[in-house]
């Protein structure tokens, strides 16, 4: 699903080149929207876009000369590496009387291919108009729409979103904004104004159907410091870092400020670490996923010192899976510090799974909490070897009418030579009174009296 990250950041002149400010760099895989609209004679035209590891095109236009000369464009940006937060407009000559640029960035949309559909329209009159274009070819898309007054600009119709419509010396530039989900005919309506020359253009842009992936050495972020919406888009994993295992291990990516949202699936993947060394995920809610964060081990590979902080998963299966091969397993150096798991109503739900079936933690940190639902589940699953390791785990349950399980050690697995476990219950059958059964800790494999269990 499309989601604005960030924007409208707005820029204006009266010269050969208009400068914007976004407010945070953009991120690698993103794309970028600019509309621009000028007043003159000779009309300035946008020469280039020029940004730092941004690639830009020009994707519709519309020139209206009678009495007064106008244009209006619609650009688009692909977000590559490194890219800048400041961007300058080069314009073919002055803007007489006033030029407008707006940019947005988005996430979910296609970076080749993305154009579909497109329409412009110009006139003298009480009323603007983007034009119609015809009807989509794709069901999920961005419509965006510009038009250019000689008055500050009311709302459009149709659904669409006004950014921005406020007036510039002699001249307003309405940004237009709609994410559908259905084909149909992009047009904002009749949107009546002052008797005025005007001009409009719409463009569709198509979502991305696909993953999510993110850079060993990219950033996938929220603006600032608050969580910007990621939404399940039709593929199992929603968002992948790319692994840097065993080639570059000096790159690291970082994930933050998201929300995550599988709405829509029955088996999304939140976010996949595949052969991944010293990635950063932080401050992200995590929800609706059959796996929150699933961290894999393929052919000969391993994953060391991948980061988990601040995090807090809602609804999911299992929170945080460890998966390798039999002869590959090391995850050591991992760290989950002030993660918080609410499972799904589900009796086989996990909040910790090491090992599926084969992983190895050693030299690791773990500060957790899990809160089963009423259909049981299990705090943490240790399938193979968790040692060397400091862990704080708290596993809480409704009540102790129910059968969930705080950590179950299975045939095989160790829990063993720990700096120190602390296991914390809170509604989890302890034994007491007897007959009633333990479930605080089911073992079925080995562990040591480094592990300490208490309830409350």
């Amino acid at each position: 699903m499309v989601t604005r990250v960030q924007g409208n950041a707005r820029g204006t002149s009266t010269s050969d080149s208009v400068s914007v400010t976004m407010d945070a760099a953009p991120t690698t895989g993103n794309a970028l929207v600019a509309t621009m609209i000028s007043y003159g004679d000779p009309v300035a035209t946008v020469a280039s876009i020029t940004q730092t590891g941004v690639t830009w095109t020009l994707q519709v236009a519309k020139t209206h000369d009678t009495d007064n000369v106008l244009r209006c464009e619609i650009w688009y940006g692909v977000v590559g590496s490194g890219a800048s937060n400041s961007l300058t407009v080069n314009l073919s000559s002055q803007a007489q009387y006033g030029a407008v640029v707006d940019v947005c960035e988005y996430s979910g949309l296609m970076t080749s291919g993305f154009l579909d559909k497109t329409a412009t329209a110009s006139g003298w009159g009480s009323s603007t108009s983007t034009g119609t274009t015809a009807t989509t070819s794709q069901a999920n898309e961005l419509w965006i729409g510009c038009t250019i007054h000689m008055y500050p600009q009311p709302s459009p119709q149709n659904g669409f979103t006004l950014l921005d419509g406020a007036k510039y010396t002699w001249v307003s530039n309405a940004y237009l904004e709609k994410m559908v989900t259905a084909t149909g005919q992009a047009y904002s309506g009749t949107v009546p104004g002052l008797n005025t020359d005007w001009v409009g253009c719409i463009a569709t842009f198509k979502a991305s159907s696909g993953t999510i992936v993110v850079p060993y050495d990219g950033r996938y972020a929220g603006v600032g410091s608050k969580q910007t919406t990621v939404w399940w888009n039709g593929a199992d994993t929603i968002m992948q870092v790319q692994s840097n295992v065993p080639s570059n291990l000096n790159k690291s990516a970082v994930i933050e400020n998201l929300i995550i949202d599988g709405t829509g699936s029955t088996n999304a993947t939140g976010i996949l670490l595949e052969n991944v060394y010293n990635c950063y995920i932080r401050n992200v809610t995590i929800k609706n996923c059959d796996v929150g964060i699933k961290v894999r081990i393929t052919g000969s590979n391993w994953s060391h010192a991948n980061r988990f902080e601040h995090i807090r998963m809602i609804n999911v299966k299992t929170g945080i899976l460890f998966t390798g091969t039999s002869s590959n397993k090391d995850f050591s150096f991992t760290t989950i510090d002030d993660v918080g798991i609410s499972l799904k109503n589900d009796s086989v739900a996990v909040g910790i799974k090491v090992g599926d079936p084969y992983a190895n933690l050693y030299n690791t940190f773990i500060k957790a909490t899990i809160w089963l639902d009423t259909s049981n589940g299990t705090g943490m699953v240790v399938n193979g070897e968790l040692k060397l390791s400091l862990v704080n785990l708290e596993v809480e349950e409704p009540s102790q009418s129910y059968n969930g399980k705080g950590l179950q050690i299975n045939s095989g697995a160790y829990v063993t030579d720990n700096q120190n476990f602390l296991l914390t219950t809170g509604g989890i059958k302890d034994g007491d009174p007897y007959p009633e059964p333990d479930y605080r800790v089911i073992n079925n494999g080995t562990k040591d009296d480094t592990l300490t269990v208490r309830s409350f």
